[in-house]
């Protein structure tokens, strides 16, 4: 990223800084110290600096008056860069073109790696099997969210369906075993893991074909082939390729951003209700990974065509911290974070299994402002860096 750079005082050993830099894969990072005045790449664009000790308030200073633009500052609090960060913090309060803010040290790590993700969306290729579904409006431009340029290539169900007849059935008995060493779902019809391998095959073969790393389905007019797309999705995001359902584009992109930025599985999820009251979301699961959860109940999906609900399969042992978030248009998003008990309630409340989420914020102010149906979870706090990564991106 152009514009970034690491200051510390003259008296701060670069070794050291070299090497915390190397351990937090931030090596590309420049490091500086008075006298010397860092190069300006380009004096239109935002400047980040990172202060890793004291003594450097002169020359951020000296970097303000030669910037043209916005300058974000960052303390950590080690190496009294705090001190620096204060004294900056009371010298430019009044300066809007000047933001300074502490992080812990696994938030500041993304604000360093975002030209980076920008460029690994940009350079991906999104595949999308059908057109969005009548009901996902938010897709209905075919286009990446904003700033994204991320090439879209569509395809028809029929080129998909002709790809289903290329498939190896010796090929996808062998993919099918898969799912069939996978106990818990012992009780599903071996048609399942069968239809779901070629499902796999076919959409592999063209993901490899058109060098794709995401790819949306428009899965409903596809339900006749006796299977869900639930399981071979499942197990796309599990590998890393992101895999939206019902041709959503912006699930797909929310998806791929949220596992660059957390590096964790995430997925897709359905809003059930909501109890104001309580402040509790429910939403129901869709393309999670199957070796995300220690699974002791069978895995419940849509059993196309009759819709045969069955037993959940989230089994949450312990409380956890969640994060739930989607981009919508006009690079707007919306983020929540909250917790999830190990209360999952089954196919008497809902149609599929569904987590319970005790809500950190106001679900008002959050569903006022949400940007679509389908959301985006991952385990763990991550509204901050979330925050921070599309005040800097947009």
């Amino acid at each position: 990223m152009e514009n970034v750079f690491v200051l510390i005082s003259p008296h701060t050993k670069v070794e050291e800084i070299e090497r915390y830099l190397a351990d937090k894969e931030l090596s590309h990072l420049e490091i500086w110290s008075e006298p010397s005045l860092p190069p300006f790449i380009n004096p239109l664009e935002s400047i980040i600096v990172l202060l890793l000790s004291g003594g450097t308030e002169i020359l951020v200073k000296k970097i303000v008056e030669k910037a043209f633009s916005t300058i974000y500052i960052y303390t950590l609090p080690i190496n009294n860069a705090l001190s620096a960060g204060a004294e900056l913090n009371g010298y430019y309060h009044a300066n809007s073109g000047i933001k300074i803010a502490t992080y812990e040290e696994d938030t500041f790590k993304l604000l360093f790696n975002i030209e980076k993700y920008r460029e690994q969306v940009n350079s991906s290729r999104l595949l999308m099997f059908g057109k969005p579904h009548e009901w996902v409006l938010t897709s209905e431009y075919l286009s990446p969210p904003a700033p994204f340029n991320t090439r879209i290539l569509p395809l028809t169900i029929k080129e998909l369906q002709r790809a289903y007849e290329k498939v190896d059935a010796k090929d996808a008995n062998q993919e099918a075993e898969y799912w069939y060493e996978k106990k818990d779902l012992a009780k599903l019809p071996s048609s399942e893991f069968y239809n779901s391998a070629v499902n796999y095959l076919s959409i592999k073969k063209m993901l490899n074909k058109y060098e794709a790393n995401m790819f949306t389905l428009r899965c409903k007019d596809l339900q006749y082939q006796g299977a869900s797309f639930c399981l071979t999705m499942d197990r796309f995001n599990e590998e890393g390729i992101v895999a939206a359902c019902e041709g959503d584009l912006e699930a797909a992109f929310s998806l791929k951003i949220l596992r660059l930025i957390t590096g964790k599985y995430c997925w897709m999820t359905n809003i059930s209700h909501i109890d104001f009251n309580d402040n509790l979301l429910y939403l129901t699961h869709c393309t999670v990974p199957l070796d995300l959860f220690n699974i002791n109940t069978t895995y419940l999906f849509n059993n196309a065509p009759d819709y045969d609900f069955m037993e959940e399969f989230m089994d949450i042992r312990q409380p956890q911290d969640i994060t739930v978030f989607r981009l919508g248009k006009d690079s707007r998003y919306d983020i929540l974070e909250g917790s999830v008990n190990s209360e999952i309630l089954g196919k008497n409340s809902f149609c599929r299994s569904s987590m319970q989420i005790q809500a950190s914020t106001s679900l008002h102010t959050w569903f006022d402002n949400i940007c679509g149906n389908h959301q985006i979870v991952v385990y763990g706090k991550y509204a901050t860096q979330l925050k921070h990564f599309f005040k800097i991106l947009y």
